[in-house]
């Protein structure tokens, strides 16, 4: 039914489908609007709701519910079992995404940007939509710190513009420890549909130990409160003492040998110079306590 007198008269367009349709949405400048029913049905009129034209929904599920963004374009719909419908172009394509819930959900309302949303059902199910994230696999880095012992994550996260990504948490274990968190990612540089996340953590302060295989994983959050969970790969944990002798070893033992045998020659000339005056001392006083001695013991046998 339709009305263009604030209800003071409604009319009965034609919808073009036989079935019961249970929920309405109506963008702001009252032309475009959208309708779903019964066995997965979705109509969509251009002109305030004088004529109506059936979308394809990719689902035969009753839908009792539907929203969308104030552009327009970006929209979802719900409905029995869980189903949630999303669109990015207006209804011409509207793809079933994961609801993780079996619940009837019964309607959903979203912000003006499409950001956040929310879809209510039975035995009180509140849905709140994660958008979908992709990790791009050659973007990933894992490297070492030869000097600061530290790890250095960096990777390139593309996710849905409606919902970015807000948090990129980092975690890690070994075959014998369970995953723990070790810090929080932050994004370096970012356009509206990539953004590249940069980490630094350090192992030995996290108590693992040198020579440990250190799996590790990022925990994506966007748009809802769920994570997204990706392992980015391992590394053998190397102390930066122990690649340092590893990777210059014939340069400290080329320069090592050299310091090291003057360090021992200067240390035997500074203990013969620390001993040497006590032994001259010691020589010069009993020369000089013997000399009038001599001197006497001829004195006394001229005299005689």
């Amino acid at each position: 039914m339709t009305t263009e007198d604030g209800g003071g008269h409604w009319t009965p367009p034609t919808s073009s489908t036989p079935y019961d349709l249970w929920g309405i949405a109506v963008a702001a400048d009252g032309r475009d609007g959208w309708a779903v029913g019964d066995y997965g049905k979705i109509l969509a009129t251009e002109d305030g709701g004088e004529h109506w034209a059936q979308q394809i929904s990719s689902t035969s599920s009753n839908l009792w519910g539907v929203a969308f963004a104030a552009d327009g374009s970006h929209g979802w719909a719900v409905g029995a079992n869980g189903t949630v419908l999303a669109t990015e172009n207006g209804g011409e394509h509207w793809t079933l995404q994961a609801s993780s819930t079996s619940r009837n959900l019964w309607g959903i309302a979203v912000a003006a940007d499409g950001r956040q949303g929310w879809a209510v059902g039975g035995n009180g199910t509140i849905l709140i939509p994660v958008g979908t994230t992709v990790l791009d696999e050659k973007s990933v880095e894992l490297a070492q710190s030869a000097s600061s012992g530290e790890i250095e994550v960096s990777l390139t996260l593309r996710s849905n513009p409606w919902l970015p990504v807000w948090a990129v948490h980092l975690e890690a274990r070994t075959e014998k420890r369970d995953w723990s968190p070790v810090g929080l990612a932050t994004a370096q540089a970012a356009t509206s549909e990539a953004a590249r996340w940069q980490l630094s953590w350090k192992p030995a302060d996290e108590d693992f130990r040198p020579g440990d295989a250190i799996y590790q994983r990022v925990m994506i959050y966007a748009g809802g409160t769920a994570p997204v969970s990706k392992i980015l790969g391992s590394l053998v944990f190397d102390p930066w003492w122990e690649r340092l002798w590893r990777e210059h070893q014939a340069t400290i033992m080329t320069v090592g040998a050299p310091f090291g045998l003057f360090a021992l020659y200067a240390g035997g000339f500074l203990l013969v110079l620390m001993l040497a005056p006590g032994r001259l001392a010691g020589v010069g006083s009993a020369t000089l306590d013997a000399v009038p001695a001599q001197q006497a013991g001829r004195s006394r046998q001229v005299r005689a």
